[in-house]
């Protein structure tokens, strides 16, 4: 990508995205497209849920409860502070598929 082309997330139906990217988990991890947006595609009570389960984990913050002054950030997937890997996530694949479906 050079410098003058603009690199914009890719917002379509799923199976419009598929037949742009048939691969599309790769073409994100090439850098083919940043992100693809799908709208009014996830449940929000799912989502309302997920949301609680980040916020129980502490891999959100809450931004209803309030601050002491301080800027947060979110940054999910790059702790602040260097963490040991958790045991379920070093090696089996169906392990680590389970870790996520507990979400």
């Amino acid at each position: 990508m050079t410098t003058s082309q603009i690199w914009t997330p890719f917002e379509a139906p799923i199976p419009e995205i598929l037949a742009q990217y048939p691969e599309p988990l790769m073409a994100l991890a090439r850098g083919e497209v940043p992100a693809f947006v799908l709208r009014q595609h996830y449940n929000p009570a799912h989502c309302r849920a997920l949301m609680r389960r980040f916020y129980e984990r502490s891999l959100l913050y809450d931004p209803h409860e309030v601050g002491e002054g301080q800027a947060r950030r979110v940054d999910i997937g790059t702790p602040r502070r260097p963490r040991p890997i958790p045991r379920p996530l070093r090696g089996d694949a169906g392990v680590v598929r389970d870790s996520f479906r507990r979400l």
